[in-house]
């Protein structure tokens, strides 16, 4: 949600939604390390629908944004004759 598509440089947003990830993700891998199998697929339901989700929605929004910007500068070089 912090994605703002006038933004220069979105990776600092991208970094925050890659960081609540890897920690809603981490907080489950400790319950399953202490056996918790339940707890953890109920923590990672529960805070994907309420937290992660939305992050993770964010950032393949910024990825596919980044990659299609490279993408169409690359087409923009060819069809200007500057890439063989």
């Amino acid at each position: 949600m912090e994605y703002d598509q006038g933004q220069q440089d979105p990776t600092g947003s991208l970094a925050d939604d890659f960081t609540d990830i890897y920690f809603e993700l981490k907080r489950g891998l400790k319950l399953l390390e202490g056996g918790g199998t339940g707890n953890a697929l109920a923590l990672w339901k529960g805070s994907f629908l309420v937290h992660w989700g939305q992050h993770l929605v964010d950032a393949e929004r910024q990825v596919y944004s980044l990659f299609s910007r490279r993408q169409q500068q690359g087409y923009s070089m060819q069809c200007a004759g500057g890439v063989n």
